[in-house]
Order: C-alpha cells, then sequence, then structure tokens
C-alpha cells in the first residue's frame, strides 16, 4: 500500500488555468492561497485502499480519523507550508507542527510542495483543489484533494 505523505495529501496533496476570473476578488493565485485551510474532502480514481484495510474506495474522505480531519494546512509568505495537528493527534509521538517548502508553477497553475507537483484545479478566496497523479502497482491513480479556508 502506498503510505501517503503529508505533502501528497496536501496534493491529494495540480493544468487547468486558474486566474483571477476564477475568484470575484481579482486576488491572483499566489494571494488567494496565502491562509489557513482544512481538509473537507479526498478522492481517488480508479478506487483505492486508502486505510489499508483491504477496501477499495473512491471517497476516501469518508475513511479519514478525526484526527487528521482537525489539521490545519497553512501556506505562507516566503514559501513555507506547516501542518498543525490540531486538538487530537493520530499518534501522540507525533509533532504537533511541521513544516516545508511551497511554490506556485509561473503561470500559477500548478503547486509544488516539498517536490511533489499538483494542478490546482479550483482556488478561490474560499476553496483550493488540488490533484495529483501515481502510479501503484501498474495501476495509474488520481487523488483530488479539496480545502477550505479557515
Amino acid at each position: 500500500m502506498r503510505t501517503v505523505t503529508l505533502a501528497s495529501l496536501i496534493l491529494a496533496l495540480i493544468n487547468f488555468n486558474c486566474s483571477k476570473k476564477d475568484d470575484p476578488s481579482g486576488k491572483t493565485n499566489a494571494e488567494l492561497i496565502l491562509g489557513d485551510w482544512i481538509v473537507t474532502g479526498l478522492t481517488f480514481s480508479p478506487m483505492y485502499d486508502y486505510d489499508g484495510d483491504g477496501l477499495k474506495e473512491t471517497n476516501a474522505f469518508s475513511k479519514m480519523e478525526p484526527c487528521e480531519k482537525d489539521n490545519t494546512v497553512s501556506f505562507l509568505a516566503g514559501g513555507v507550508w506547516k501542518n498543525d495537528e490540531g486538538e487530537t493527534k493520530c499518534d501522540p509521538a507525533d509533532l504537533q507542527t511541521l513544516t516545508g517548502v511551497w511554490e506556485l508553477s509561473a503561470n500559477q497553475t500548478t503547486l509544488n510542495i516539498d517536490g511533489d507537483i499538483a494542478e490546482i484545479k479550483f482556488l478561490s478566496n474560499t476553496t483550493l483543489t488540488i490533484e495529483q497523479e501515481f502510479t501503484e502497482m501498474g495501476v495509474d491513480y488520481t487523488q483530488t484533494l479539496t480545502l477550505q479556508r479557515k
């Protein structure tokens, strides 16, 4: 089973052309992405065994533990991201906060988080949807992650 890393989860952890027209505020993607986000959706196509229970699912968000759903992902100015574990941790030994680096491509349509590249499918002042492809055991998967501004 593939271990879904934080960066991979954020990209789900993105060549749809998001631009100012997607958000009525007129902000660029570089401006819109800054801030705090929480995960509100995680899907796979085709179905994927996200939690390693032997059953494949499309909607992995429904299989996520509460300790995963209360995390806050923050994209900070200067290209730093951080993940705060929230009030609950899946493992008490987990660090409360993890950090890394992020950057948008020159045309602001892809997101690089710690070397993992994803397509921005949608970005507004309230919603960020990113998509990443991966291959496991000869099967090509697409994971889509939706985040809402906190």
